[in-house]
């Protein structure tokens, strides 16, 4: 604590002067910090933001990559059929219908 004047009781103890000085450091560091507080509060809801639309995207690639799958095993049976149909002779009944129910039994 000061006193300008030490023979008079002292009214305050913070000066006007005091007071200029915090508020230009107050503001000035507001200032510095305003687009880093902006920045921190769109960072905050980033999450939040469009989650409805990155939501429905992602089910929309879901199904997409479902159905290249599915083209794919479609190929890939298609593929066992013609070799299957290929290896095995038209006059063995059983064997054909035994390749006939495997590859009906065979579920995408």
């Amino acid at each position: 604590m000061y006193v300008e004047n030490s023979d008079l009781d002292p009214m305050s103890v913070v000066r006007p002067d005091d007071v200029e000085t915090y508020l230009r450091t107050v503001t000035y560091d507001q200032k510095i910090n305003r687009l880093m507080t902006k920045y921190l509060a769109r960072l905050k809801w980033l999450p939040l933001y469009r989650r409805f639309e990155i939501f429905s995207d992602a089910i929309e690639s879901y199904f997409k990559i479902k159905e290249l799958n599915v083209k794919n095993q479609e190929k890939l049976l298609e593929k066992i059929h013609t070799k299957g149909t290929a290896i095995i002779p038209n006059d063995h009944e059983d064997q054909l219908d035994e390749f006939k129910r495997i590859m009906g039994s065979y579920y995408i």
